[in-house]
This record gives C-alpha cells, sequence and structure tokens, in this order.
C-alpha cells in the first residue's frame, strides 16, 4: 500500500531555498577546483604515463590523425573495464587542444569533473536536510576532495572513469530516490545505467544500488510494487549483461585474493577505509540500526533512500576491490581511495542520522551520540592521516614524472641508450622497446606534449631560434620550439604563475672551503652507478636524484641540512640546501669510519639552472658552510629549458 500523498511530502520537503543551494554548491566547488588544480600545477606533468601510451597514444589518438579510427574501439575492453567515457574525454580534449597530447590538461579537466560532483553533491545536501546537518556533511565532503589521499587519481590524465563513475552514481540514486516512477525516470535510468558500465569495472554496481533504492521505495510504500518491477527490471539486465562482458585478464589473477581467509581479510582493510581493519563494524553499526528500524517499521525517506543507496554502492565497490586487488592487501591503493571517500559519504549521514532516532531514555541517547562522534572522528581523523601517510609517495610520483620526462626527452633528441637499463618507472612505460618503438613513430612525434616533442621542427612554431649550447660530442639540430595548443598553452600559464617549485633547487653560491673534518661518498646518481672512472654522465640535469653518506666528526649528521654541489671547471658553484628528507641504510661504507644510518640520505634536487660541462660534485653541511668533495664527476651534456618540467 503506497503513503498518503502528504506524508510523502512532508518527507521530501527542502530545507533551503534554491538560491541558497546554488551558493553553497559554487563555493564548494571552486574550494575543490582550486585545490585539485594546485595539486596538478605543482605536482603533475604533461608527459602521458603507463597506459595511457599504448591506450590513447598509440591505440587512439595515432589511428585518429591518420584516418582509420575504428569508433567501435570505444566500447573495447581495457584490462577489466570498459572504458567509452574516458576516451570519448581524452578524444574531445585532444580536438580542442589541436591535436596535442597534455596529461595535464588532462587532469585540470578532471578537476571540472570533480568539482561538478562536488557541487551537485553539495546543492543537494543544503536543499534536503537541516541546515547544521548539511553544514557537517559540507565539510565532509569537501575534506574528502581536497585532501590528497587520492592522488594517484589526481595527477593521472587517464583515472578519470573513477570520476564519471561517481557522478552517475550521484545522478543514479538521486533519481531513483525522489522522482516518481514514469517512463520519463524509466528513460534517465537506462541511459545513465548504460553509460555508468562504460567508465570502470564497477560501473555495473551504480544500477544495481539503483535497484535497491527503488525496491526499499516499494517496501516503505511510497510507491507500488508493479511500478517499481517496470523500473528495476531493465535496470537489472543492464548491469547482469555488462558483468558478463567484464574481461578477465590472465595478467592480473595473482593480484586478486587467493583464497577465503585472504578475502575476508582484504574486506576488513576496505571496509575500513580511512581507518584500520577493526573499525569496520563502528563505520557499519549506524547503518545496522537504521536498517533494523527501516525493517521493523517500513519508515523512512527520500533522503534516507539515497544514502541508503549510497551505502549499498560503496558496501558492493569496497568488496570488488578487496576481491580483485586483495592479494597480501595490507592497505588501499591511492587510485580506489576516491570511490571509498564518496561512499563514506552514506556513512557520516547514518552517523548523524542516530540523532534523529526515538527518545528512548538518557543511557541510550549518551550511546548514540557517543557513536556518531566515533564514526566523526574516524572518517576526519582518518581522511586526515591517509593523506599524511600519503604525502611522501606524492613527492616521490612528483620526482618521477621529471625524471621520466627527462629519460623520454633525451630518447626524442637522439640518444637511443636514455630508455633502456632504467630503474622501475624511471620512464613512463613497463616496456622500455615498446615506449621507444612508440616514440619514434612519426605520426606519435607530431602530438607529444610541448615538454618532450621534437625541437627539430615537427610540430613547431614558424620561427627557429638558433641552436642553444650543446656539448661538442653531442651536437642538436636546430632548436625549434614546439607550438603549445590553445588548453596547453592555458595550463603553461597557469603552472608558471601559481606552481611552486618543491625540489630543492641548485642555484648559483659562493664556493665553501674544503673541511678535513667532513668524510662523504656517492653511492648512486638517479638509481645507477658511475660509467667508469667515477663518472656519471647525463643528457639533462633538470633533476638529479643523489644517494650517499656524509659524516661528520663533531655534531651527528642527522641534525645538519645537507648542502649538494656541482663545482665546474670553471670555478662556479651551485648548490641546494635541504634537510635529509630519507634516511636510508648506507650500501656505501667509509674507509675506517663507522657510519650512522642517519648519515646516508636519498633525494631528489631540481638541476635546471646548472649549464651542460662537467663538475665535481660536492657534498658537506649547510649551516656551517662546509663541503667535502665526494670524488665523483657530473658530465652534463645539455642544457636544459624551461618547458622540460612541464
Amino acid at each position: 500500500m503506497e503513503r498518503p500523498a502528504a506524508t510523502a511530502a512532508a518527507a521530501d520537503a527542502r530545507h533551503a531555498s534554491a538560491r541558497r543551494a546554488v551558493v553553497v554548491a559554487v563555493v564548494c566547488a571552486l574550494m575543490v577546483l582550486a585545490a585539485r588544480a594546485w595539486l596538478v600545477l605543482t605536482f603533475g606533468s604533461s608527459l602521458p604515463f603507463w597506459d595511457q601510451w599504448a591506450a590513447e597514444g598509440m591505440g587512439t589518438f595515432k589511428p585518429l590523425l591518420e584516418g582509420r579510427y575504428d569508433w567501435h574501439q570505444l566500447f573495447s575492453a581495457h584490462n577489466e573495464h570498459r572504458i567509452g567515457l574516458t576516451r570519448l574525454w581524452a578524444i574531445a580534449l585532444f580536438l580542442l587542444n589541436d591535436a596535442q597530447w597534455d596529461a595535464r590538461v588532462q587532469c585540470l579537466a578532471n578537476a571540472l569533473i570533480v568539482c561538478t560532483s562536488v557541487g551537485l553533491f553539495a546543492a543537494y545536501l543544503v536543499r534536503r536536510l537541516p541546515a547544521g546537518r548539511a553544514a557537517m556533511l559540507c565539510g565532509l565532503l569537501v575534506l574528502t576532495a581536497v585532501l590528497p589521499f587520492s592522488w594517484e587519481n589526481t595527477i593521472a590524465g587517464f583515472q578519470n572513469g573513477f570520476y564519471f563513475l561517481i557522478l552517475l552514481t550521484f545522478a543514479l540514486l538521486w533519481i531513483a530516490a525522489h522522482r516518481p516512477p514514469s517512463p520519463g525516470t524509466l528513460l534517465l535510468l537506462v541511459v545513465l545505467s548504460l553509460a555508468s558500465v562504460f567508465t570502470i569495472a564497477t560501473g555495473i554496481f551504480a544500477p544495481l544500488s539503483c535497484c535497491a533504492v527503488l525496491v526499499s521505495r516499494a517496501f516503505a510504500g511510497r510507491v507500488s510494487w508493479r511500478a517499481t518491477a517496470l523500473l528495476v527490471v531493465p535496470l537489472l539486465v543492464i548491469a547482469l549483461a555488462a558483468a558478463t562482458q567484464i574481461p578477465h585478464p590472465a595478467y592480473h589473477e595473482s593480484l586478486r585474493t587467493q583464497d577465503l581467509f585472504e578475502l575476508v581479510r582484504a574486506v576488513a582493510v576496505t571496509t575500513s577505509w580511512p581507518f584500520v581493519a577493526p573499525a569496520t563494524l563502528a563505520l557499519s553499526l549506524p547503518f545496522a540500526l537504521f536498517f533494523w528500524r527501516f525493517c521493523s517499521k517500513r519508515e523512512a525517506d527520500s533522503v534516507d533512500l539515497f544514502f541508503s543507496g549510497l551505502y549499498v554502492w560503496w558496501a558492493l565497490t569496497a568488496f570488488a576491490t578487496a576481491y580483485s586487488r586483495g592479494h597480501d592487501m595490507l592497505g588501499v591503493p591511492s587510485r580506489y581511495t576516491d570511490l571509498l571517500a564518496f561512499g563514506c559519504m552514506a556513512l557520516g549521514y547514518f552517523a548523524l542520522r542516530l540523532l534523529d532516532a526515538p527518545n528512548e531514555g538518557a543511557a541510550q541517547r549518551r550511546r548514540q551520540r557517543a557513536l556518531a562522534a566515533s564514526v566523526a572522528l574516524l572518517l576526519c581523523g582518518g581522511f586526515v592521516a591517509q593523506s599524511v601517510v600519503h604525502v611522501p609517495l606524492l613527492l616521490d610520483r612528483h620526482f618521477l614524472t621529471r625524471i621520466e620526462a627527462v629519460n623520454v626527452r633525451a630518447f626524442i633528441d637522439g640518444d637511443a641508450t636514455a630508455l633502456s637499463a632504467k630503474p622501475a618507472f624511471y620512464i613512463p612505460y613497463p616496456d622500455a622497446a615498446a615506449l621507444g618503438a612508440a616514440l619514434s613513430d612519426t605520426t606519435l612525434r607530431r602530438f607529444l606534449p610541448v615538454s618532450v616533442a621534437p625541437r627539430d621542427g615537427t610540430n613547431a612554431a614558424t620561427h627557429c631560434a638558433p641552436p642553444g649550447p650543446v656539448a661538442a660530442q653531442h651536437p642538436a639540430p636546430e632548436v625549434c620550439p614546439p607550438t603549445a595548443g590553445r588548453l596547453s598553452a592555458l595550463s603553461v600559464a597557469l603552472w608558471q604563475r601559481f606552481a611552486p617549485g618543491v625540489l630543492p633547487r641548485l642555484e648559483p653560491q659562493a664556493r665553501p672551503d674544503l673541511q678535513t673534518g667532513l668524510r662523504c661518498t656517492l653511492h648512486t646518481l638517479n638509481a645507477t652507478g658511475p660509467q667508469g672512472d667515477k663518472m656519471f654522465v647525463v643528457t639533462y640535469a633538470a633533476t638529479l636524484r643523489v644517494a650517499g653518506i656524509v659524516v661528520h666528526t663533531g655534531t651527528p649528521a642527522e641534525r645538519r641540512p645537507l648542502q649538494i654541489g656541482l663545482l665546474s671547471e670553471s670555478g662556479q658553484f651551485y648548490a641546494a640546501t635541504t634537510w635529509r628528507p630519507r634516511a636510508r641504510d648506507p650500501v656505501v661504507h667509509l674507509p675506517g669510519q663507522a657510519v650512522s644510518r642517519g648519515a646516508s640520505f636519498d633525494l631528489g634536487v631540481d638541476a635546471s639552472a646548472v649549464p651542460h660541462g662537467r663538475y665535481r660534485i660536492m657534498l658537506g653541511d649547510a649551516d656551517p658552510a662546509e663541503s667535502c668533495d665526494s670524488g665523483y664527476r657530473l658530465d652534463i651534456l645539455r642544457d636544459s629549458d624551461a618547458m622540460l618540467m612541464y
């Protein structure tokens, strides 16, 4: 039996004007856009990464420019996914950017998808909830979107399938919870469900969670079972049909959970995020209490049903993540946290919902408030803690993007060995031979980002500048700066204006005195040993990773700022000062000297201002300025230009 119209209308009451909701939505969206744009400009890169080379560069943009793109490829499999929306988005940005590939442009555009979802969700909260509760949930929503725990998606242009899925899931749940059954509602649900299965593999959970909301509406007596069936059956068909088409590549079998015990452990990890595994019960208990009351009394308003659907979606997503990536899982990888963070909004809602529970005595009220406070603390504290954990990983990835750009640019400029025998993630694709073949393709070279595009006239400006200084043994062709596409030009301007330098930068300084009280040596530069006679050779020195040991006979080395310097044959000294960000177990020992762990270092520096030439590598303390000759030399073959780090 359906509920009376007056009761249903009361359940759907608005708590704020549309104008106020729009203002709050715009403010929240702009906060998220600013935070994400800053993260992309500071830590991102224009260089495509990993799957993008095969899926976008060689698989989409090259055939598109050559006039042989098969549009059926939009719906073809990519690992376990069918990323139709990601491909369409990439093609649109590529064409709008004057047929130039730019991962940083993609990342900035992806931020627009995120802030759209946040704005719509914030407007929904303001319209449908009392002011105090809406403010708390809006704060939680903004927190999930601005903190950097999901950095892997934020600074990777290829990861927008997660963002499309969040946006489509919100739309589907809103329609299922609030719109009356009608042919128009059915059409919207079908179209959005079809779109959701072409985001990522877990897109099938969007129509399934939508079905849960529709069934709950019927169970609560808000709509008839017949009308519900007419909406649910098509969505189930879409979800089941899509599930049968999910590929299961053999090379990902090792990532899946291998037995029931491992699955249970992985589910505990994913359902406890952003906290640790024992938090599962506390996070889900508020929903369990709501569900018990709903089943016993059949009372729930549209907002309750919306968040119930979101909780179901979150639970299914957490289980699928645990199953598909749960082998030896100790924590949730950054790229999956956007989805879990979105689902955490349901956990926060039902924790606050406890405050509306019937008054059954002071003791019960205290227990409910304590549980609500515990969930809020676990969520907010967990988000902050996750960000703290992931910041070092983000910094490391930022350094690696610069090294990848240096190696790719060196290969483009004629160094055939620039991609070979490199450590993991020192090139932006796991197969060096395949990457080299792609970079040698004349069509692909036409649309490379400006940071690594050829300077030989391909995709270049009309007028070429005179050749820059190049070491005599490595002559370069005439330098022709490539033209940036219209979106890349805007991105470059933003990057030059707002992106701060993250790595310590080598700048001209007065040469310090050599000190006999310092002992130092070098282990690796850019994770490789010297090429012979203690000589390191790099084509470009825009970014250097230096690992070694500095020992002082007085104050322990770990309490002193470290100075890394390059001393040219003409006496010019370039140096950067930093605290040791990463102590490591020493792999090089100084003869006759006991080396403490704090005396070692492994860090990256920005050497883009250092001109080509040969240098002595100096290590020492910055306060006071004391230097030690490591005994190693560095040969920089070419000058770095500013765009190399874009």
